[in-house]
């Protein structure tokens, strides 16, 4: 290795250590943002609404399979087969045309009722609830239940809460500040990498 490409190596160690540090940094605070400013309560809302869409394909034509599939990792789909209108079967049509959950009304640490509201293919709205159990491989469909038009208007059912402002302002001062030390190390190895001014001999 010639002298000149070992300065230049040595000049990038430096920065390159840097750069790890500075990457290890991030992703510890990617994670404190995360637990500081993340929805945990909102898992079984969502876990329900995904085995409901995954329900809602199993009557489309060509997705039948995979929307098994999809539904059984939260729940047999068997549990809504009462929500599945023939018509849909018969038309190879999404069974749902909207479909609504709300936030957890249960207090329980390992249990959670959802609300829901759907339209049938071809049919008028319905609403109900979604039983889960949070097991070892998380929040597990257990119960549907069906309940008369209006009886969960005092639940108001919205959507899970999305992330709150403060976790967009962080990611984007952490993404500042990854762009801010990407560009230091960078000129910094630039700065080690060029020689200084030699002195002109003068006799």
């Amino acid at each position: 290795m010639t002298t000149a490409a070992a300065r230049e190596l040595e000049a990038l160690r430096r920065p390159f250590r840097l750069g790890v540090v500075a990457c290890f940094a991030a992703l510890v605070c990617v994670g404190g943002i995360v637990a500081a400013y993340g929805t945990p309560a909102d898992r079984a809302a969502g876990a329900a609404e995904r085995w409901l869409v995954a329900v809602g394909d199993t009557t489309r034509d060509g997705l039948t399979d995979d929307a098994l599939d999809r539904a059984r990792e939260y729940g047999d789909p068997a549990l809504a087969a009462s929500l599945i209108p023939a018509l849909a079967v018969e038309d190879d049509e999404r069974a749902f045309t909207d479909l609504r959950v709300g936030r957890d009304v249960d207090d329980a640490a390992d249990f959670a009722r959802i609300p829901y509201e759907l339209t049938p293919y071809e049919g008028d709205l319905t609403t109900g609830w979604v039983d889960l159990v949070d097991g070892e491989e998380g929040w597990t469909v257990v119960a549907v239940e069906v309940d008369e038009p209006g009886a969960l208007a005092q639940y108001r059912i919205e959507r899970p809460a999305r992330a709150s402002w403060g976790f967009w302002v962080g990611a984007l001062v952490l993404g500042a500040v990854i762009c801010a030390g990407c560009t230091w190390a960078v000129r910094s190895a630039d700065r080690a990498r060029t020689p200084a001014p030699s002195l002109p001999n003068v006799r």
